[in-house]
C-alpha cells in the first residue's frame, strides 16, 4: 500500500490501484475553518471537508476560532483604550 498527502486529505493506494480516502483529521478541520473563517478557502477544499470532514469537528472548531476571535478583539481593544 502507497501513501501520500495532497493538500488536506490523506490519500492511500492499494496494490489494485484504489484509491482509499481517509477522513480530515481534527489538525486539518481547523486549518480549513480558518481558512473559510478569513474568506481564503478554496471550492475544492470546502467539497471535501463536506464529502470527508465530521459535522462535529467544523462544529467545535468553529466555535473555538470564534471564541479566541472574540478573546483577541477583547484583549487588544482593552490594552488600547485607557481605563
Amino acid at each position: 500500500m502507497l501513501s501520500f498527502y495532497r493538500g488536506m486529505l490523506n490519500i492511500s493506494v492499494d496494490i489494485k490501484g484504489m484509491l482509499l480516502m481517509e477522513k480530515l483529521g481534527f489538525k486539518n478541520t481547523i486549518k480549513s475553518v480558518l481558512a473559510a473563517f478569513i474568506g481564503v478557502q478554496s471550492n475544492k477544499n470546502r467539497e471535501l471537508d463536506f464529502n470527508q470532514g465530521k459535522l462535529s469537528h467544523f462544529i467545535i472548531a468553529g466555535v473555538l476560532v470564534v471564541v479566541l476571535f472574540i478573546f483577541a478583539l477583547i484583549t487588544t481593544v482593552s490594552l488600547i483604550l485607557p481605563t
